[in-house]
């Protein structure tokens, strides 16, 4: 992870980090982003009890949706009480100064830009580029959870109170639902794609397994024609040689 914004300090951000990888792996990334809803709202000085309230719900919200959580459910307790202060200034700009590109070819750019249009906001976009990067398959499913993560966390938790970072917050969500039909259709199409050739073999095939028993059929067939004809000379045989034999006697 780039930038996690569980604790104040060098020292608690590692404690923290490797208390949530030993309990919570997967979850990780979803209980920076409510840190990161933490830092952003004590920036804009929102109020401690305000700032506080929102960490503990988005992360009790984290560990009821997401059964990997729940094995961090006593970090998020001790973190949503303990994260009670504003980070020291110098710790807080040399966090403000790192900005995570969306690795999305085409909003990148606009991403870019949420980070000026938001100034109270770039922790949470920070922590949710970060997440869809380092999302491995990059489907569909990663851009619904970037999608997700943008609604839920920038106007649930935190709220812009900027109409100009909520247009622009707007915007980005609308190319990224349009992006994420794309994808679900793709991954659809691969799927039909890959039943029309099963189904395209097995018809190949269910000829060939059947000609053979065609084949045998009409060999018998012609066999029985064969050997019938083939008695019926022989019985004619058999009479002109009993005529003949009976001729001679006489």
């Amino acid at each position: 992870m780039d930038v996690s914004y569980c604790g104040s300090s060098q020292e608690e951000i590692v404690d923290a980090n490797d208390e949530m990888m030993e309990k919570c792996p997967q979850s990780l990334a979803d209980m920076n982003i409510c840190c990161a809803v933490h830092y952003d709202c004590s920036m804009a000085s929102r109020g401690r009890e305000f700032c506080n309230g929102q960490l503990c719900k988005c992360m009790n919200t984290i560990i009821e949706d997401y059964p990997d959580a729940k094995n961090c459910a006593n970090f998020a307790n001790k973190t949503c009480h303990s994260l009670t202060h504003i980070p020291p200034l110098d710790f807080a700009n040399a966090r403000q100064s790192i900005s995570s590109k969306l690795d999305i070819r085409t909003i990148e750019k606009s991403y870019d830009e949420l980070h000026e249009k938001c100034p109270t906001q770039n922790a949470i976009l920070q922590t949710c580029s970060t997440k869809y990067n380092t999302c491995v398959k990059r489907d569909w499913k990663c851009t619904f959870s970037l999608i997700n993560c943008l609604n839920w966390a920038v106007y649930n938790w935190n709220g812009t109170q900027n109409g100009n970072c909520d247009d622009a917050v707007e915007d980005i969500i609308s190319k990224l639902i349009v992006l994420n039909k794309e994808e679900k259709s793709n991954s659809n199409e691969v799927k039909s794609r890959i039943i029309t050739v099963n189904d395209t073999k097995q018809e190949r095939i269910a000829p060939v397994a059947e000609a053979p028993r065609a084949d045998l059929s009409e060999t018998m067939v012609d066999n029985q024609v064969f050997l019938f004809f083939i008695g019926i000379g022989l019985f004619v045989l058999l009479c002109i040689a009993a005529n003949f034999a009976s001729q001679s006697g006489v």
